[in-house]
C-alpha cells in the first residue's frame, strides 16, 4: 500500500494469514482480534493455499471530511475486496477489485 504521511490522518496497518479461505463474515466473527499490528512489509508472503487479510485502520483527526487514495502494488494480489466499517465494526460499504 502507499499512503505516505498524510497530515491529520492516523493509519494503522495490520494483517492475518489464514491456512484456508474464509468469508468476511467468518473472519469478522472468529478472527477479527487476531490481526498482527505492523507494516505490511512484515507479511510472510508465499505461494500456497493460505489466505491473506490486510487491514488499515484509518482515523481522520480533523473536523472536516478527507479524501484518501490508496495504491496497492503487489504482484501476489489478484483479487482485492475492500470493506469499509463504521465505529461499531459494522460493514458500511464493500467493493471488489480485480487485477
Amino acid at each position: 500500500h502507499s499512503l505516505g504521511d498524510e497530515p491529520g490522518l492516523t493509519v494503522e496497518p495490520s494483517y492475518i494469514v489464514l491456512p484456508q479461505a474464509v468469508t468476511f463474515s467468518a473472519l469478522h466473527e472468529k478472527h477479527f482480534d487476531d490481526f498482527t499490528a505492523g507494516s505490511w512489509r512484515q507479511v510472510p508472503w508465499q505461494f500456497g493455499t493460505q489466505q491473506y487479510w490486510l487491514r488499515l485502520t484509518i482515523t481522520n483527526n480533523q473536523a472536516e471530511p478527507r479524501s484518501l487514495v490508496a495504491r496497492f502494488d503487489n504482484h501476489m494480489v489478484d483479487n482485492l475486496l475492500e470493506y469499509q466499517l463504521d465505529e461499531a465494526s459494522q460493514v458500511q460499504h464493500s467493493v471488489q477489485l480485480r487485477d
